[in-house]
This record gives structure tokens, sequence and C-alpha cells, in this order.
């Protein structure tokens, strides 16, 4: 009996190493993004690391997040990432023991400043606050610019639009994705000219399995090999690689 159970075993892994399985993820620079034909940003470079660790073949899909969360909830979809932990996704999703990287809401400051930040937004209401048009800046930032506490936010279509305005001192404090500011300060050689104030937030964000999929048994495989790549140096190298000066374990 042992033995058949083994056989069995045996079986369902080969079928899983020889079925392509369907990584999903949106664009949104640095995390992930399409150039020159090709998938590419720091999450997407780890996903491919621990598929080729695992010896897994795949497709990776950049499409809108709505329509990967509904591939997800009817099995079409194998994997999505990165994917924040909701009380409304656990049903369809597994997820990685850790997380493949955290989301920051942060502050940034010009490097010749001398803004200080004891953790009370009301004492920055005198400066001019530069945040991208139409995304949340996360609960603590948004909340504050609602009740009055920040009366001077201004507003842009980008972020590379509100580095382009602190650097030249059109506003004095930057709200945005820390990863996001990294990566762009990196591609203009402009990394030493911003410094962190403070993270407001940050938030962890995952590897997700499709419990209704191919790959729902693969996630503690993938958590062994993710772990290896934190343990052997492999994240930081691929973090230093997109994000430069900033980078962190994240």
């Amino acid at each position: 009996m042992l033995r058949r159970l083994l056989l069995f075993t045996l079986i369902l892994s080969s079928q899983l190493h020889a079925e392509t399985i369907r990584l999903l993820t949106l664009s949104f620079p640095p995390y992930a993004y399409v150039e020159s034909g090709e998938v590419k940003g720091f999450v997407v470079d780890i996903v491919k690391e621990s598929m080729a660790r695992l010896k897994q073949d795949y497709e990776l899909v950049i499409q809108p997040w709505a329509r990967s969360l509904h591939e997800m909830k009817t099995g079409k979809g194998d994997g999505l990432f990165p994917m924040f932990i909701t009380d409304d996704r656990i049903y369809f999703t597994e997820y990685s023991a850790k997380p493949l990287t955290h989301e920051y809401k942060s502050l940034f400051i010009h490097a010749n400043d001398d803004i200080q930040f004891d953790g009370d937004l009301a004492l920055l209401g005198q400066y001019r606050f530069c945040r991208v048009r139409g995304y949340s800046s996360g609960p603590v930032f948004d909340q504050a610019e609602l009740n009055g506490t920040l009366p001077y936010v201004d507003l842009a279509n980008s972020s590379l639009q509100n580095i382009q305005k602190i650097l030249h001192s059109r506003c004095q404090i930057l709200v945005d994705d820390k990863n996001v500011v990294a990566y762009l300060l990196k591609r203009l050689e402009q990394s030493e000219q911003l410094s962190l104030l403070v993270d407001l937030e940050r938030i962890p964000s995952h590897m997700g399995f499709s419990k209704f999929g191919h790959a729902s048994s693969l996630v503690k495989r993938f958590d062994k090999v993710h772990q290896a790549m934190i343990q052997d140096g492999t994240i930081d190298n691929i973090l230093s690689h997109y994000l430069g000066k900033m980078t962190h374990h994240q």
C-alpha cells in the first residue's frame, strides 16, 4: 500500500512538472512591465528564478488586474502576483508563506532639505506635497488630506512628473510608492538627490496560487526555493539591479 501511495505521489509530481502553468501579473513598473517584448520587473525576476529552480514550465501573462482575479477564481489562472492578503481572496487563493515584496507608501524630501518628521502629519501642514492624481496614497495620508491637515497638495499624472517637480523645488515633500521612486531615480541617475523621510505604510504582497488551478500543490515547494533565494542573496541582487541605492531587504 505504501509503495502504491509513493508511486501515485511521484506520478502527480511528474504531471505537475510537465504541465505548463499560467502565471498572471499586471503592468506596474518596477514590479512588472513589458520592455522590448519581454516581461521584466523585480517581482517578475523573483518568480522566474523560483520557477527555474522548481523546474516548472509556465507562461507569464500581463493583463488587467480584475481579469486576473476572475481567472484565479475560476482556475483558468494558476498563479497571480504580487497579491495583498484580503478576506475576500482567501477562499480561492493559497498564499506564499513570505511576501515577494512589500509595497511602501513613503514620504521623500530633497536631499538638501532639513525637514523633520516626528510621527504627526499635522506638523507637516506648512509644506507643499506632490502626489499622483487618481491613486490612493494610503489611508493615513488620504485621511490627512481629506480632513484638511495637509492643505497644500499638488497633483500630477505620473510619479515621474512628481519626481521632476521635487527635484526642481516645485514641491517640498513627495508621497509615492518607495519602490517606484527608487526605480525612477536610478533610471534618471538621480538616486542621491532625494532622501526618505518616512515610510507611512508597509504592506506585504505575496505570490498567490489558485485553489482551483493546476498549481495549488506548488505553494510549499515554492516557499522552500523562495526562502533559499533570500538566504543565498539572490533576492538582494535582483532588488539592487532594479532599485539601486534605495535597495533594502523586502
